[in-house]
């Protein structure tokens, strides 16, 4: 399997990776995500942030996009008709994260 050249540890391992990978790979970059998101994306983000920020979380979770997706449609007509309670499932979320923080 070897060629002659070896990679950057010399073992057939590595020579496959770089032959097949063309060398190493670019570092990381970022990427502005909001300018990817459609508007109501982007103001179900907002919402989940906020309620996130309100309950104590400096994290963005799917449990806080799933919360502020049920305040919103389609999602609570979608999961009403697939035979879920919208409003019960906020609740369910709502015990789970605590009490709104207040800042102070």
């Amino acid at each position: 399997m070897t060629s002659g050249y070896l990679g950057p540890e010399g073992d057939p391992f590595s020579e496959f990776f770089a032959r097949f990978f063309g060398g190493p790979r670019p570092g990381p970059r970022q990427v502005d995500i909001g300018r990817l998101l459609s508007q109501p994306a982007r103001e179900l983000v907002k919402g989940a942030a906020q309620y996130a920020a309100d309950h104590g979380s400096r994290d963005l979770d799917t449990e806080h996009l799933l919360r502020a997706a049920l305040a919103t449609e389609p999602t609570r007509s979608l999961l009403s008709r697939a035979g879920a309670d919208p409003d019960s499932l906020a609740t369910q979320i709502d015990e789970r994260s605590g009490p709104v923080q207040r800042p102070g």
